[in-house]
């Protein structure tokens, strides 16, 4: 028990400081566009490349906070079917939906993997600067394979509250 206790702690924790730079990124990013529009409608010169950047940065910015949304159990959820089948049957539909997620992710990040790899291969870059795209694409792969080992966290603690007996 140790182990697993160990292993939610240092996810959660990694998962947290990932989430806070991802949103960091979004903020950052913010600004960027907003300086952007100012620069493009008041003054006519629009900052050089900042297209380019969103598109990568995007990607990499939600890939950072989906961890800590795959553990708080963010996404979307059908509660309503726990009032027809019970609280027992809906505890085990929802370990079993989590590790369909979990799965999905991994299946997302093996496939940006995989297109990521492409791209290093036919040195593909972006239109404007030329900033290589491999990178950032395996990065977002690796963000999302986090995320999958995140998703663990609560199938983990679902298992646990089937197996603990409860009082009457």
């Amino acid at each position: 028990m140790r182990a697993l206790e160990l292993f939610i702690r240092t996810v959660t924790r990694i998962a947290w400081m990932l989430a806070i730079i991802g949103i960091t990124g979004l903020v950052v990013l913010s600004c960027s566009i907003a300086a952007d529009v100012i620069m493009r409608y008041c003054f006519n010169a629009p900052i050089t490349g900042v297209r380019d950047l969103l598109s990568l940065f995007i990607a990499v910015c939600v890939g950072l906070t989906m961890p800590v949304l795959l553990m708080k159990e963010g996404n979307i959820a059908v509660e309503f079917i726990v009032l027809v089948v019970g609280k027992k049957v809906g505890s085990i539909l929802a370990v079993l939906a989590n590790i369909l997620t979990a799965c999905i992710f991994m299946g997302i990040a093996w496939e940006v993997w995989k297109a990521a790899e492409y791209m290093g291969e036919n040195n593909e870059v972006t239109q404007v600067l030329g900033v290589p795209l491999e990178p950032w694409w395996t990065l977002v792969a690796a963000c999302f394979l986090f995320a999958s080992i995140a998703a663990l966290t609560p199938i983990i603690n679902g298992i646990r509250n089937l197996s603990t007996p409860k009082e009457a």
